[in-house]
């Protein structure tokens, strides 16, 4: 969405009482259109045209884009939907399309093209990304925080034990397999306080905890948590049988540090 930013919220194409979305299909630029171009052309036509649209509904339109291209222009369709917004001062915004069928197929041989480049690039900080499923927000909300206010200690150690078992996930069995001394070694919250910190994590919905076999009791049962949202197909009900016979245990490895 980068070419197309400078189209959110532009006061050029906002209207009293109308609320715009303009709607871009995901994959819409081909490889060999620069983006920044492609991005000014839809701003020029929207400029000129963004009134043509119905005061409610949809409207289809196919604009030329990147003519300045060695690929010749580009017919990129778009969407614009309207709602009329009584005494509102109007907004417009930005909205990915319906996602193609070969989706899979497009991020795989992104992730492969990029991962090597990746690889061999040397960091010395970490970024987390956290991707917003509630778009209808706004631009600053995360569902999921709405109750954080930082100002108990629970929801520090919460955050904490968070960034943990996002970091401790193991691709494989696709949860955190880590028990209390290690949560403490780990993020400095007390033993007494991991507890309140776990349940405040699966009450909002930002956890689920599972119950798998002990590796250090075999008669013992420990738990593992699982990220919400993160490979939601992957869990004991799918792949119960080779995690009660320790088929997945071996790629966990501790990290050194989970927290500046």
């Amino acid at each position: 969405m980068k070419a197309f930013g400078r189209i959110e919220k532009n006061p050029d194409l906002t209207i009293r009482d109308r609320s715009l979305t303009v709607v871009i299909a995901v994959a819409a630029i081909p490889v060999g259109y620069k983006w920044d171009a492609v991005g000014e052309d839809l701003l020029t036509w929207l400029k000129a045209n963004h009134q043509v649209s119905p005061k409610e509904g949809e409207s289809k339109h196919v604009v030329q884009v990147g003519g300045s291209s060695k690929l010749g222009p580009l017919s990129l369709e778009i969407w614009l939907q309207t709602m009329h917004l009584p005494d509102n001062p109007g907004a417009t915004m930005i909205s990915r399309g319906p996602m193609p069928k070969n989706l899979g197929e497009i991020v795989e041989k992104a992730l492969g093209d990029k991962l090597p480049k990746l690889v061999a690039t040397t960091a010395d900080k970490r970024v987390l990304l956290v991707e917003r499923q509630h778009i209808s927000l706004g631009d600053t909300r995360i569902l999921a925080f709405d109750d954080f206010r930082l100002r108990r200690v629970a929801e520090l150690d919460a955050l904490k034990l968070f960034f943990l078992f996002v970091a401790h996930r193991d691709r494989q069995t696709n949860f955190a397999n880590i028990g209390y001394d290690k949560i403490e070694e780990y993020t400095d919250v007390k033993r007494a306080r991991i507890k309140t910190a776990i349940s405040l994590l699966a009450s909002l919905s930002l956890i689920y905890v599972e119950h798998v076999p002990s590796k250090m009791n075999p008669e013992g049962i420990a738990n593992a948590y699982r990220i919400v949202g993160v490979e939601p197909y992957t869990h004991m009900g799918t792949r119960g049988r080779a995690i009660n016979e320790f088929d997945s245990f071996r790629r966990i490895s501790p990290i050194t540090s989970v927290l500046p």
